[in-house]
């Protein structure tokens, strides 16, 4: 699993995790987390940010449902500040959320074995059964590339053909303006981890239903959480079961959903 901000003018801190659970600094001259972002100029419907999820942690604070706010002055925005929930925030505050455009249509890749679909649609229920609503349309997607790259879609991608960290286990990538999501991939390393369904073959194989449980929180916006029990907990070790939403998960989900 792995979260990194990219943004136009400025870069942002990132951590990486490694196979045994470390967090590690991956590039220098990027701030951490959802700071201001320096050089800004622009009006916010201007503003188009990349976000590729690195391992973070983060604070949750108390919940209130999310609102949906149109373009306007900076001094306007920056008074519409919430708290984060758990999700990921622009440069006023504001959660990033699919906000009404639900369900998300999503595809899986023609790289995904297909005895790991079921999986996916199977974690994609996880985050449905908490919300009580339909999050996620997803479909099967006979003709696509599987780098995650932008392209207007929504993808699942099975990638053994691997040329990031080696210690980077999946990578889910956000797009938004404003404070609505406007794409997003998510990436899983098959080069360099194995994975099971029920039972291990290899003490290092991981628990693919925990992980694309957990990077279907991303897709959602939500971000790493280090302080409470959750699912969004940076490490995922090798034989570890995590795929059952906690208190927490629930209450972050209802702020935007």
């Amino acid at each position: 699993m792995n979260l990194k901000f990219i943004m136009p003018q400025s870069l942002r801190p990132t951590t990486s995790r490694s196979k045994e659970g470390h967090r590690t600094s991956r590039r220098s001259g990027i701030r951490k987390c959802c700071s201001d972002n320096h050089g800004f100029n622009g009006k916010l419907e201007d503003m188009y940010k990349f976000l590729v999820f690195t391992m973070l942690s983060f604070l949750v604070s108390g919940c209130q449902q999310g609102v949906t706010l149109g373009p306007g002055s900076e001094t306007t925005l920056a008074s519409a500040a919430q708290d984060e929930c758990g999700f990921v925030q622009n440069v006023y505050g504001q959660r990033i959320s699919w906000k009404t455009t639900l369900p998300i249509n999503m595809f899986i890749s023609k790289n995904v074995p297909s005895e790991y679909e079921s999986i996916v649609r199977s974690a994609a229920k996880v985050w449905e059964d908490a919300a009580g609503m339909s999050l996620f349309n997803i479909t099967n997607e006979d003709d696509i590339s599987y780098d995650g790259s932008k392209d207007g879609r929504n993808g699942i991608y099975w990638n053994t053909n691997w040329t990031k960290s080696p210690n980077l286990q999946a990578m889910t990538t956000l797009y938004w303006t404003g404070n609505k999501i406007t794409e997003s991939d998510m990436t899983v390393d098959a080069k360099y981890f194995r994975f099971y369904i029920e039972h291990p073959e290899l003490t290092s194989d991981l628990h693919l239903h925990s992980l694309i449980v957990h990077e279907f929180g991303h897709v959602l916006g939500l971000k790493h959480r280090s302080t409470l029990s959750t699912v969004m907990w940076p490490v995922l070790n090798a034989g570890t079961k995590r795929d059952v939403l906690t208190e927490a998960d629930r209450k972050a989900l209802k702020c935007e959903y």
